[in-house]
């Protein structure tokens, strides 16, 4: 688990990089010893597990749905997309090659990208285009493109009221959109509470933008009181989800505000965090 690894690792570092510096020398002999045993006994039907073996489940993923993709369909194409998200740089050609082949979804994703300038320069012109496409096709997710168009022009009302429809409940970027406007429109009653009740059901949605979102803010204290342990219990979340660099820094440092027992707390609260989005996820398929 994550919180003892990095507590181990701030209070015992020099022995163990002894300890494993050790054993990596004794691995490699052993190894190299194995390698030059084995020779030629290892076949071919064991070296394509093994090659099979090395990726993840996402790998896996993208290298099926490439093949998918590779005949045009926009299906395809947008699923791959959406896989390589927060990589936006590379979700967006394929997104919009989706979109020009007529996907609703990705019609209505690549004009987000337009108006947020995400893997993309903002472009409104090209923003309008898709999403006109997308609502003629009566597709909810238009409703997020023309709200981030009401904010623009200072609307915040309509841009609540385009995002607070039945259809975009479960929808994690409507979702923390909301919570953005919230905690910034200060003239909305209870603007802190629904502004962390937001970005927190988008976060409950593996919106990984949302999670680190709730976890900084907790660590530093921007919107609410300083608290460690939910700073912490997010960023463990974060750092499953393999953003390390960015969890690891907020881990380490609340962990020098924190006790053991602040730890297990924040560990069993990381562990209901994940097993409440498991199932959102199957509630939602």
């Amino acid at each position: 688990m994550i919180f003892i690894t990095i507590t181990k690792n701030i209070t015992h570092r020099f022995i163990y990089g002894f300890i494993y510096g050790l054993i990596y020398v004794l691995c490699f002999l052993c190894v190299f010893t194995s390698v030059s045993f084995a020779g030629n006994n290892i076949n071919h039907k064991t070296s394509q597990k093994t090659s099979k073996n090395k990726y993840t489940k996402k790998q896996l993923e993208i290298i099926n749905l490439k093949k998918i993709a590779n005949n045009k369909n926009p299906k395809a194409l947008y699923a791959l997309g959406r896989l390589y998200e927060p990589d936006y740089k590379k979700s967006y050609p394929l997104i919009l090659r989706s979109a020009k082949l007529g996907y609703t979804q990705a019609e209505s994703l690549v004009a987000l990208y337009y108006l947020q300038g995400k893997g993309v320069a903002k472009n409104m012109k090209q923003a309008m285009i898709f999403l006109h496409r997308a609502s003629k096709k009566h597709d909810p997710t238009a409703n997020i493109g023309l709200a981030i168009i009401s904010i623009d022009k200072k609307d915040n009302a309509q841009a609540i009221k385009l995002l607070s429809v039945k259809s975009l409940a479960q929808n994690p970027t409507a979702l923390q959109i909301l919570g953005e406007l919230y905690f910034k429109d200060k003239t909305l009653e209870n603007n802190v509470k629904y502004g962390i009740e937001y970005f927190t059901r988008s976060a409950l949605l593996f919106n990984q933008e949302a999670i680190y979102f709730l976890a900084i803010n907790y660590y530093q204290g921007k919107y609410t009181p300083i608290d460690y342990k939910r700073a912490s219990a997010w960023a463990a979340v974060l750092y499953d989800l393999g953003e390390k660099k960015k969890a690891t820094a907020i881990l380490q440092g609340a962990f020098k505000h924190m006790s053991k027992k602040d730890i297990q707390i924040a560990q069993i609260f990381s562990n209901r965090i994940v097993k409440e989005m498991h199932k959102l996820s199957l509630e939602k398929h």
